[in-house]
């Protein structure tokens, strides 16, 4: 397996100072403090704290915010918070080696909470996140011949195989570079998506959404039907900009570099705007600047780029990292960090017929409807 040229340090080595102290802060008295109060799915009654409640990928999303900033803060009503989910995701582990929701089996929550507890060890560990990584990932093995990869994970599965690797790191267990290798084949491979862009127009020119309406399917069947409705949306894209540095980690490809740049200038020459982003709403819109792009996309991106980053020494996704950080990402949650916008817009400002700038525009009543 190729070495990485770049080490991300543990959660908790370096702690914030200043203004962004002050960003981490508010974001701990806005809605990550206080959402579990206001939000049943995220409340005592979660599937993932063993209620009866939203058992799918709410839980493991919060955690994954959750973790991060209770350790990067000290907090410890965040911390006390971080326990109670961890502590019950560690004892939800059956003899088997599953863990989590026993109502829900996809294998796409699971992918979240794994980076979340990877986070949770950084900063604290506990043998017992490994103890749950490796009998999961045993179990893993041995199902998901009979239970392949379907929709989110499929699309998604960048993330199962970056906790292999992570836990490969750690106990160099062999039976892991086999499951990382059945993830890949059973994955959609991203590699050729970036090698050979398909999407030079809004999605609307390659799938009919009055059809996609119409057919009112559920998800797995959709992304059967309706292929470009998963290869096409922005999250999904976002996330998948990890695939090829794993590939060139995992397989040692050093070809994957250029298929990755080259696959970024595609999308940015045909969906990219001035903050960074390409526009996804949820799906690749083209380059408009009227069209959106979704909080989800912008933060998975710029975890991307760090996963990239590990595998590629590259200053041009350093470059690319801090411009979404510092121009995408404050457009898409309020300053009081007490609401969030589905999705942001840069619109031209013009007075006297001229442009005199880009103003980022994104605002949301909290019950969802538009400003």
């Amino acid at each position: 397996m190729y070495e990485k040229v770049n080490c991300k340090l543990p959660l908790g080595q370096v702690l914030a100072d200043g203004w962004l102290k002050v960003q981490l802060e508010t974001q701990a008295k806005g809605l990550t403090g206080n959402i579990d109060a206001i939000w049943d799915d995220l409340g005592p009654n979660s599937g993932w704290l063993g209620g009866t409640g939203e058992n799918w990928e709410r839980g493991p999303y919060y955690c994954d915010g959750l973790v991060p900033l209770a350790f990067l803060l000290k907090d410890e009503e965040l911390l006390e918070k971080v326990e109670k989910w961890i502590g019950w995701t560690l004892k939800s582990k059956t003899p088997d080696g599953f863990f989590g929701p026993q109502n829900n089996r996809d294998w796409w929550p699971r992918m979240v909470m794994l980076k979340a507890l990877i986070q949770y060890y950084e900063a604290k560990p506990n043998p017992e996140i490994l103890l749950l990584m490796k009998d999961y990932f045993t179990y893993q093995l041995h199902h998901i011949d009979e239970k392949p990869l379907t929709d989110w994970g499929k699309y998604r599965a960048s993330e199962n195989i970056d906790a292999v690797l992570w836990l490969y790191e750690k106990t160099g267990e062999p039976n892991l570079l086999s499951l990382a290798d059945k993830l890949f084949k059973q994955s959609f491979n991203w590699s050729d998506f970036f090698r050979n862009f398909p999407y030079k127009k809004p999605i609307g020119y390659y799938m009919d959404w009055q059809k996609v309406q119409n057919a009112n399917l559920p998800v797995n069947e959709r992304s059967i039907a309706f292929p470009d409705y998963m290869k096409s949306h922005v999250v999904n894209v976002a996330m998948a900009v990890k695939y090829p540095a794993l590939v060139m980690r995992f397989y040692g490809d050093q070809g994957q570099k250029d298929i990755l740049k080259k696959g970024l200038e595609d999308l940015y020459k045909y969906h990219g705007v001035a903050n960074g982003m390409f526009i996804g709403d949820e799906h690749l819109n083209g380059n408009s600047p009227s069209n959106g792009t979704e909080l989800c996309a912008v933060v998975e991106l710029m975890f991307s780029l760090q996963k990239v980053l590990e595998v590629i020494n590259d200053v041009f996704f350093a470059d690319l990292l801090e411009k979404v950080a510092y121009n995408a990402l404050p457009a898409t949650i309020d300053r009081k960090r007490q609401g969030k916008d589905k999705g942001t817009v840069l619109l031209s400002k013009k007075d006297t017929g001229k442009d005199t700038g880009t103003v980022l525009l994104s605002k949301r009543h909290r019950d969802g409807s538009l400003v």
